[in-house]
């Protein structure tokens, strides 16, 4: 048994917002249990199956390590791929990590490591005025 019901026990109002147009970002209100979860899956699938969308552009991000395992659980029920459901820090994490090669072959401002902004901030303090500020963009 799961969490997840089929798309023909939605309500009506959810049915709709299942099938609203993907022309614009919607939001989806609702109290604890109203189904917005259920709502988010079989917008993903409806996506997917009415209008293209690849899998690999499906992206449903959550707060908690919970709530992705919970919405985990029943991502095989509709077939949408695990890697769909992310916490927004590890979406954070990912894209710095992507980019971390490109900034450091010179292109674009540089991303600091942890730490960088203090040695900085150090540096800075020990050098006089005017070349603290021309270093820095």
């Amino acid at each position: 048994m799961t969490w997840l019901v089929h798309r023909t026990e939605l309500t009506v109002e959810q049915e709709r917002a299942t099938t609203l147009s993907p022309r614009e970002h919607r939001g989806i209100l609702g109290s604890p249990g109203s189904g917005k979860t259920m709502v988010l899956l079989h917008r993903a699938r409806h996506l997917m199956d009415e209008h293209g969308i690849s899998p690999e552009r499906l992206r449903i991000f959550v707060f908690t390590r919970s709530l992705k395992e919970y919405i985990r659980s029943a991502l095989h029920l509709l077939d949408l791929p695990d890697d769909s459901v992310m916490t927004f820090d590890a979406w954070c994490i990912k894209c710095v990590d992507t980019q971390r090669p490109y900034r450091a072959s010179g292109f674009g401002p540089s991303i600091p490591q942890s730490g960088d902004s203090q040695r900085s901030r150090a540096a800075d303090s020990k050098r006089p005025i005017s070349q603290a500020s021309a270093s820095r963009p």
